[in-house]
């Protein structure tokens, strides 16, 4: 009795084994085995979606509707959120808000997936694109960073010190003024450093003319005087900084720049 009682248990067994291998082996050994405990009703969801609505192509999704598909998946994703994180504060039962955490976690998952897909198909077309990012004048590591930093700061000293061969600064202060007080060593290591003349006019009553024929209304205020005397204009107003300074040389070389090429147009067109 015991002898036909174990054959009929091994025998059970044997039955079984085939179905728990199998099953063994998609799970553990697959791309299954990543997917967590209830993998295949995922997989059974998947496969019914797939068999009702082909995957749309680039030419058959219009934008409106991928506009409405988004919304609605953001606003399902919100909305498990909120579920699960309600279920929570309100003491559900555990089993309850495991299965909102579930269900959040799969459209969570969802999301990332389309998000990895979206990421690899943006890096493939920026390797088969080069044009779309400009990694040249747009550099996107710390070593052609230095590089470009390092070229710039040197055409920025080649165009200041072309403009400082030219134009001399006039710095009109005011002594009671704590600005101008503060702006002094600024404006002295500016014009020591890159070439220029510099003069300063106070507010006493010799120069009550100049400020006003130049029409001066704050200070500190520093004004750019061509060294043939037949051009002058405002260069910065109140305490600026070295770079700002810098900054304020370059553009006013790109508007001399610009002026002198559309005068050269203008002449061209008159002949």
């Amino acid at each position: 009795m015991k002898k036909s009682l174990i054959q009929l248990v091994l025998l059970f067994l044997v039955q079984l084994l085939p179905i728990s291998a199998s099953a063994e082996q998609d799970f553990f050994h697959n791309s299954n085995q990543y997917r967590g405990f209830y993998w295949f009703e995922q997989e059974q969801k998947e496969d019914s979606k797939q068999e009702q609505k082909p995957a749309p192509t680039f030419e058959s999704m219009s934008p409106s509707e991928a506009m409405k598909n988004m919304a609605e998946r953001k606003a399902k994703l919100s909305e498990a959120r909120s579920v699960m994180m309600e279920l929570s504060f309100q003491g559900a039962t555990k089993e309850e808000i495991y299965k909102a955490v579930r269900n959040y976690k799969m459209l969570e998952n969802q999301m990332r997936d389309s998000g990895m897909a979206l990421a690899g198909a943006w890096e493939m077309v920026n390797f088969t694109n080069p044009e779309f990012i400009d990694r040249i004048n747009n550099p996107v590591n710390a070593a052609a960073n230095r590089v470009k930093r390092k070229y710039e700061a040197e055409q920025t000293e080649i165009k200041i010190k072309e403009f400082a061969s030219k134009y001399d600064l006039v710095l009109f202060e005011n002594t009671s003024c704590p600005y101008c007080q503060a702006f002094k060593p600024i404006i002295g290591h500016f014009v020591a450093t890159h070439g220029f003349k510099l003069d300063v006019v106070g507010d006493n009553p010799e120069h009550m003319q100049l400020i006003n024929m130049l029409n001066i209304k704050a200070a500190p205020t520093l004004v750019a005087v061509h060294k043939s005397g037949k051009d002058a204009f405002e260069l910065a107003r109140s305490l600026l900084t070295l770079s700002e300074l810098e900054q304020q040389v370059m553009l006013a070389s790109e508007l001399l720049d610009n002026q002198h090429q559309v005068a050269n147009s203008k002449r061209r067109r008159g002949k």
